[in-house]
């Protein structure tokens, strides 16, 4: 009984591998987009299992996440990819006849029936490696393992979309707000197949690939503005809404609400001197919300306001906007200016001064492109926009605020507007879907993809997304993955999650 004195010892000798079997198959599963709890399911094992082997390949390959862990392309050396194609093969029952096996030879062993004991050996390796039960007569020397079974699927490519969980409602004109813990706050919008907006919220929570409800709007809008306060609410200001259907089955809204995720409830916080609809909403560095231009009905507002979170107050100001910016873009940008793009025209207000400075377009550009993303430089890259001859552009520029001076850009190889562009973790930019020949009615919703490279100055096209999308979200996580939210006119066109 020698083994019993040694029960004790535990553990395994270093697996010649880069990675043990168990760990690659976990890689298996990452590859194939799955989260940890569906990993777990798989694989017949503890969640903790699978976050311990994730956590163990992230410090042995020395890579910062879970995606580029699934994008790495390494391949198992024979002896795990043999016994990872075993397990494949066998699944549960073959991890039950291991045990069987170990233990039944302990016994006989101990006993000393060591002839008993390797033909009960024998008879289980059979049983594992072909299914056939004991005492089913003689069993075929088993297969060896095909390649398909034993070879892990093909890494994806670098810079590629992984399918996510869809929220319960297809939705698009929504709000996506990262909360300060990590989940997206989905709000708002056209519930798309519809006429009716959409009241219920939701969150999507990235570790879990999960949704789950997060209360009502007090007025259910779309085309409105949703900004994190630095206390971790969210403020949602103006859109097209139904505050008294009444009256007018879609009116503009002046009414503003707030999110608090403790309490996962939305509640009235205060009214805008003017209903506005595809306007701007900045936060300020006092904690404070600037409201920018916009649509009203009849007189459009030409001023901007400050909201007051703390005291549900709203101050105008006297600053005249220039027609242009009634659908204006707008980025905080240095401790007191805001710049502001719209109508192929761009401002920098000095929130202290209370001043409005006017840019010229760089040599080559008859007007600024109308989207605008901040660089990691600080600098604001501008990209497509309408219109252009009744057309969408793909004029890019590059500006750097603080000189007041910028330059043209090799385009985008499609022309677009009301695209995306979300900021990565490396300083490139992920530019989704818009829309083509806006000015031809309501245009082509577009599938393409681009990054733009700013330590090269020039864009690049990505694989197409599966359908095309506007009026949608991109919202960069935690991890560094986009998720994209939202489509152009489909039931569900699917939620993606765009891996760097």
């Amino acid at each position: 009984m020698q083994w019993f004195k040694n029960r004790h010892v535990r553990g395994r000798p270093p697996h010649p591998d880069v990675l043990t079997p168990a760990e690659w198959r976990v890689l298996d599963q990452l590859r194939l987009g799955h989260s940890n709890a569906e990993i777990a399911d798989q694989l017949h094992v503890a969640l903790p299992t699978v976050k311990m082997h994730v956590s163990n390949m992230l410090a042995k390959l020395e890579l910062p996440d879970r995606y580029q862990l699934a994008a790495w392309d390494g391949e198992p050396a024979e002896a795990s990819r043999t016994a990872r194609g075993r397990m494949h093969l066998a699944g549960p029952l073959g991890w039950l006849g291991e045990r069987v096996a170990t233990w039944a030879g302990r016994i006989a062993l101990g006993a000393g029936a060591v002839a008993a004991g390797a033909v009960f050996l024998i008879a289980m390796q059979s049983m594992n490696e072909s299914g056939a039960p004991l005492g089913a007569g003689p069993a075929a020397t088993p297969p060896a393992p095909t390649a398909t079974a034993t070879e892990a699927p093909a890494a994806p490519p670098q810079s590629t979309f992984v399918v996510a969980a869809s929220p319960e409602i297809a939705r698009s004109f929504h709000s996506a707000t990262l909360l300060n813990g990590g989940t997206v706050l989905v709000a708002g919008g056209c519930c798309v197949g519809s006429s009716g907006l959409v009241a219920e919220a939701e969150r999507y929570d990235p570790d879990t690939n999960r949704w789950s409800p997060a209360g009502a709007l007090v007025f259910p809008r779309q085309t409105h503005t949703a900004t994190l306060l630095p206390d971790g609410r969210v403020v949602l200001i103006g859109g097209v809404g139904m505050s008294d259907p009444s009256v007018e089955p879609y009116p503009y809204l002046a009414e503003i609400e707030i999110y608090d995720p403790e309490l996962g409830v939305f509640a009235v916080a205060g009214t805008l001197s003017a209903p506005r609809v595809s306007h701007d909403a900045i936060l300020m560095p006092d904690g404070r919300v600037l409201v920018i231009g916009g649509i009203g009905r009849g007189d459009r507002p030409r001023n901007m306001e400050i909201f007051d979170p703390t005291t549900g107050g709203t101050v105008s100001l006297s600053v005249e906007l220039p027609p242009a910016f009634d659908m204006p873009r707008a980025l905080l940008v240095g401790e007191s200016e805001v710049l502001i793009v719209g109508g192929g025209e761009v401002a920098i207000f000095d929130l202290a001064a209370g001043t409005l400075d006017h840019l010229s377009p760089p040599e080559g550009l008859d007007a600024w492109p109308t989207n605008v993303v901040a660089l990691a430089d600080g600098s604001v890259l501008f990209a497509g926009g309408c219109c252009e001859e009744n057309d969408t552009l793909s004029d890019a520029a590059l500006l750097m605020p603080s000189a007041r001076a910028g330059h043209k850009l090799p385009g985008m190889s499609t022309g677009r507007t009301s695209q995306t562009m979300t900021l990565l973790a490396d300083g490139r930019i992920l530019i989704v879907g818009g829309l083509a020949n806006a000015g031809h009615g309501f245009g082509e919703a577009l599938a393409t993809v681009e990054l733009f490279d700013p330590t090269i100055g020039a864009f690049g096209s990505l694989p197409p997304m599966s359908e095309p999308r506007t009026n949608h979200t991109a919202t960069r996580l935690p991890d560094g993955s986009v998720l994209v939210v939202g489509p152009n006119n489909l039931p569900d066109p699917g939620t993606f999650r765009f891996i760097p």
